[in-house]
């Protein structure tokens, strides 16, 4: 029973907060509008859905040391009697800023676009649908000369995150052909100029679920647009 305890302590505190927010905070309002929208709008939770196994792939099969089928052992996971709990003053200290980080972040984190910003770059480039083509016009119309350099950023970017993978695929083979420091300003300056993008995927998701939300609650009606451009 003693063993126990922490554990029941650990839903105990995420069933108690959760239960606090809902009931007092003055975004529990929004809250239930997002859950209404939830249920009309399917594409809200399966877009998020899919952008969150997308990266639970990624990092599985990247950081997760499994060489074979014998190394996966679901028991591991369903037996929660065995799970080790431990303590909130062994632990608290090194969790301290990655929970403030969370929740600064929490709306971004939600919308993590690797690796399927991948695809998205390769659209992109190859100017489907013609949005390359109206991107560049749209930014040189609105900036300028400037906006040719605000495109070279993003084309620049989006090349950087199709060459993201590779580099985590190929980092340790490439070990012999660089020293340890060379590997690792390369595969920073490839990640961080891959973030420019993937955060621009990320803010064009949140806009157009956003919109979408608003649409619903403001009593509008949305239809798909008819992609030849006849009435």
């Amino acid at each position: 029973m003693a063993q126990a305890l922490p554990g029941v302590y650990g839903w105990l505190g995420l069933c108690g907060g959760y239960a606090l927010v809902m009931l007092f905070a003055p975004v529990r309002r929004a809250l239930v509008d997002g859950l209404h929208c939830l249920g009309r709008y399917h594409r809200i939770w399966i877009t998020f859905a899919v952008l969150g196994f997308g990266y639970f792939v990624f990092q599985f099969v990247t950081f997760t040391p499994i060489r074979n089928w014998a190394d996966l052992e679901l028991s591991q996971i369903t037996s929660l009697p065995q799970w080790a709990w431990p303590r909130l003053s062994e632990i608290w200290t090194e969790t301290l800023l990655p929970a403030l980080e969370g929740v600064a972040g929490i709306f971004d984190n939600a919308t993590t676009t690797y690796p399927l910003s991948v695809i998205a770059a390769v659209l992109m480039i190859v100017n489907w649908r013609g949005l390359h083509g109206a991107l560049l016009r749209a930014l040189r119309k609105r900036y300028g000369f400037w906006g040719y350099l605000v495109y070279l950023i993003l084309l620049l970017s989006a090349l950087a995150s199709l060459l993201k993978p590779i580099v985590f695929w190929q980092l340790p083979e490439w070990s012999g052909l660089l020293p340890a420091a060379g590997l690792l300003r390369v595969s920073a300056t490839v990640d961080a100029t891959a973030f420019i993008f993937e955060y621009l995927v990320g803010v064009y998701i949140q806009v157009y679920l956003i919109t979408v939300c608003l649409a619903w609650i403001r009593g509008l009606a949305l239809k798909r647009a008819n992609c030849s451009g006849s009435p």
